[in-house]
């Protein structure tokens, strides 16, 4: 059985790579701060990083355009979620990702999807934050994951017609 500080420091080492917590001097333990994590998911993300400062707000990523601070403000929520452990079953799912043999980045990213949807909904159609259906969307992983995946992957197999009708549309 895990105690409470062994399942809190599980948590926290999901959120950052050992790497980024040595570019910035944290020990695990430190990414209690909220202002520490947002430091370390920045090291974490080196490119995005480098972005930043550069004064890029947008990368293309697989031939599309993602919004750098979109993407580090998401790895944002995920490590306070993980951080206070809210909604537990976020750990339960990480945990059996990362036994299924995803890789920790990945895992994160998997579990960003369902908050990225709650965020969605509320800015589309002004719906409240909705945890039944956050809970379920956890449940989903690595099935939807994979699928999602197949899809990006085919539409990468035609970049130039996305591309030449994104040219169109802006002029």
């Amino acid at each position: 059985m895990e105690t409470s500080d062994t399942g809190l420091t599980k948590r926290l080492s999901l959120i950052a790579s050992e790497k980024s917590l040595e570019s910035v001097g944290a020990p695990v333990e430190d990414l209690v701060d909220p202002d520490v994590r947002a430091v370390v998911v920045r090291a974490d993300h080196p490119e995005l990083d480098r972005a930043l400062r550069e004064g890029r707000d947008e990368l293309i990523v697989d031939g599309e355009p993602m919004s750098v601070r979109l993407h580090l403000t998401m790895h944002q929520v995920l490590a306070n979620q993980l951080a206070d452990d809210e909604p537990p079953e976020l750990y339960v799912t990480a945990k059996r990702l990362l036994a299924s043999g995803y890789e920790r980045h990945e895992v994160l990213h998997m579990l960003a999807a369902p908050i990225a949807e709650q965020i969605h909904a509320t800015l589309r159609a002004g719906e409240e934050y909705n945890l039944d259906r956050h809970v379920a969307a956890l449940a989903a992983p690595p099935g939807s994951w994979e699928r999602q995946r197949t899809q990006r992957t085919l539409k990468r197999e035609d970049p130039g017609g996305r591309q030449t009708a994104r040219r169109r549309r802006r002029r």
